[in-house]
């Protein structure tokens, strides 16, 4: 699969394989543990300190903080509103260049400041009412879970949240556990799953 035309279902497929991984023979472990080592190299961070807190802070690669300092300085230079336009040409080209990596049209893609917002704003979009429900795992992330709980509780749908076994069975083992805490086909529930 060419990567320039990745689908949106080769791209669920990619994180599918990377969440049963853990199964995989030794030497795909030291391809993986090598892999993993350049990926780290692409980080500012001390090499002494481990990130285990990806919710709220997430150090940003070397390119990205480059190119942050470097439209922060020439914003920091001329902050004028015209100065400030070519922020938004700059976003639409970057919407436009992440809808031709996903073969979808630029019009789907929204840039949010976090995945806790992007969540919010899915939760946020999808009308609900009592005799729907949402059906997450129980992995995920509290402000994913806490939106739709809240959301919820003010216009009377269920969540159901469903345990997921650490490491799933198999892509299919995992969709299998979603779809028995719920009939998906007769009640239409929203699936939501995304960390």
């Amino acid at each position: 699969m060419p990567i320039e035309r990745l689908s949106r279902r080769d791209f669920g497929r990619i994180f599918a394989v990377a969440a049963v991984s853990r199964s995989m023979p030794a030497i795909a472990v030291q391809r993986a543990a090598d892999e993993w080592a350049a990926v780290r190299s692409e980080f500012i961070l001390d090499p002494k300190f481990i990130v285990m807190n990806a919710a709220n802070f997430c150090p940003a690669t070397r390119n990205v903080s480059e190119v942050l300092f470097k439209y922060t300085r020439d914003m920091d230079a001329n902050p004028s509103q015209q100065s400030r336009a070519k922020f938004s040409q700059g976003r639409e080209e970057t919407r436009k260049k992440i809808a031709a990596f996903l073969n979808v049209t630029p019009e789907e893609i929204v840039i949010t400041r976090n995945t806790s917002e992007g969540n919010n704003l899915v939760s946020s979009g999808i009308e609900l009412k009592p005799g729907d429900e949402v059906v997450v795992h129980d992995e995920n992330h509290p402000t994913n879970l806490t939106s739709w709980q809240n959301k919820a509780k003010r216009y009377g749908f269920t969540v159901k949240s469903v345990a997921i076994p650490t490491p799933p069975p198999s892509v299919e083992g995992s969709g299998q556990a979603l779809r028995r805490c719920s009939d998906i086909e007769d009640k239409g529930s929203f699936l939501h799953s995304c960390d």
